[in-house]
């Protein structure tokens, strides 16, 4: 089967989960804005050609009460190859990086909105209602617990 061919809507959930990853690779499981969040390599397999055999495809997962939701997903990476054409190994590695950078952080963030919203995650309004909360809201959010100490020193509560 070649999971990657797949829109994204039509993985069901739990399909991709701990016991299947490429070549029983680690998943990272990372919380963020109150969800449970994974990236994971997962196998596709190409049975003829130049390019045959298995290869590694990473996901990006988050946790819901159904089980493991596919957020977003990158191609293949094909031969070992990450394919970002840098002209090095170091920067096709820190293209390849900054291309999860694009392709997840919006997922993220569209599934946080989707299912309860950013504010109610993190108890920090969303100034702008854009469904995340950036640094410039976390720094409103501390300033309204803004108090005086001893002879005027300025403090806030950083337990947010």
């Amino acid at each position: 089967m070649m999971y990657h061919q797949k829109k994204i809507e039509d993985f069901e959930l739990n399909e991709l989960n701990r016991h299947n990853t490429f070549r029983g690779s680690d998943f990272i499981d990372f919380p963020a804005l109150g969800h449970k969040f994974r990236t994971a390599f997962y196998t596709t397999n190409v049975p003829t050609g130049s390019i045959a055999g298995d290869h590694a495809f990473l996901c990006f997962l988050a946790w819901t009460p159904d089980g493991w939701k596919l957020l977003a997903k990158l191609p293949p990476i094909w031969n070992g190859d990450l394919a970002m054409d840098m002209g090095s190994p170091e920067e096709d590695l820190k293209n390849y990086m900054w291309m999860i950078e694009q392709e997840f952080g919006p997922a993220l963030t569209k599934h946080v909105a989707e299912s309860e919203g950013a504010e109610s995650a993190t108890g920090i309004k969303d100034q702008d209602g854009d469904g995340s909360i950036d640094a410039w809201e976390r720094v409103i959010a501390l300033l309204a617990t803004a108090r005086i100490e001893g002879a005027g020193a300025l403090k806030f509560d950083w337990s947010m």
